[in-house]
């Protein structure tokens, strides 16, 4: 495993970036595994207002061994199932995720905008009954939100209101 982050703060602006990335052989035969990750942040910060944008990135790959009988797994536990290793099953799949805000503070009542998108793909190759049976999925899911939120201190605490709408 690698990984690493920085991050950047002056006058306002913060920046933020991060990556990792991990490999593995596996234990058992065809059980190798790979992630990448990345992810980006930018800020604006001023007495009375907060703008802001992210992305990340995300991408794993596992080879998948399947299951042994337990006299297999007593014979060899670092097997993987005959089947699934003639096949080579496995499973790949990305996430991408972008989002934007703003917030704006009028007088200790906080207005708060987001959008967001997460694009995702699925493929995998398994075992179905001694077959190779493959599936690719793809999502796109998108996120709106508004809400006004203010914090209220008591004599039983302190206490934060918030309404809102968000569309998905």
């Amino acid at each position: 495993d690698v990984k690493a982050s920085t991050q950047y703060s002056r006058d306002g602006l913060r920046l933020f970036a991060s990556g990792s990335k991990g490999e593995s052989d596996g234990f058992r035969e065809n059980s190798a595994s790979n992630t990448d990750n990345a992810s980006l942040g930018i800020q604006m910060i001023s007495d009375k207002a907060r703008i802001g944008g992210s992305f990340s990135n995300n991408n794993e790959f596992a080879q998948t061994p399947g299951a042994l009988t337990m006299a297999k797994y007593l014979a060899n536990r670092n097997q993987a199932n005959s089947t699934n290793l003639k096949l080579l099953t496995l499973i790949d799949s990305n996430s991408k995720h972008y989002g934007a805000f703003a917030e704006l503070d009028f007088n200790g009542i906080v207005w708060r905008n987001d959008i967001k998108r997460r694009d995702r793909g699925y493929y995998f190759v398994e075992n179905s009954s001694g077959s190779a049976s493959t599936a690719t999925y793809a999502t796109k899911n998108d996120t709106y939100s508004t809400n006004l939120s203010q914090g209220l201190s008591t004599n039983w605490g302190k206490y934060t209101y918030l309404v809102g709408l968000e569309k998905n």
